[in-house]
């Protein structure tokens, strides 16, 4: 284990805010966790796109020496390697939108659900302070609630 002391409150923190969550933002989680593995596969697709643009950028004679460019090349029924300059531009040009995309919707997914788990924290904590006797409110001044309960979100 981490012998790290913030390692152990860092841990029950994300296991209590786990529990404290519905349902549905737990679906949602599972969700974006296939988008995050989604996008770092697109990822690794841009990256393999990446060199046979640069290949045929630098030096367009070897692209007759990789068996696969060969097979691709027949695939299109393009004889010429200098034809092949195109498709392969399109594939990557492609790949790096698509990636792109998935990236930018990677982003979205994760800032909506943050906000929205922030929200249903903070309603439940604005909802259980409300919802106390009136004695207690009696009792305790408002800034007193306020510390209160900023010390306890910072402390946990």
């Amino acid at each position: 284990m981490i012998s790290n002391p913030s390692y152990k409150g860092t841990y029950q923190l994300i296991i209590s805010i786990w529990y404290k969550l519905k349902t549905r933002r737990k679906i949602q989680l599972g969700f974006i966790i296939l988008v995050m593995l989604l996008s770092g596969l697109a990822e690794v697709i841009n990256l393999s796109a990446l060199v046979p643009f640069l290949i045929i950028l630098t030096d367009p004679n070897k692209i007759s020496d990789n068996t696969f460019f060969s097979k691709f090349a027949s695939f299109l029924e393009i004889d010429n390697q200098a034809d092949l300059f195109v498709p392969i531009i399109i594939l990557f040009s492609f790949t790096a939108l698509l990636t792109g995309l998935i990236r930018v919707f990677n982003l979205w997914l994760n800032t909506k659900l943050a906000a929205a788990i922030g929200n249903d924290l903070s309603h439940e904590t604005y909802r259980t302070t409300l919802l106390q006797p009136y004695k207690f409110h009696l009792q305790k001044n408002s800034s007193t609630i306020i510390n209160s309960i900023v010390n306890n979100i910072i402390s946990t």
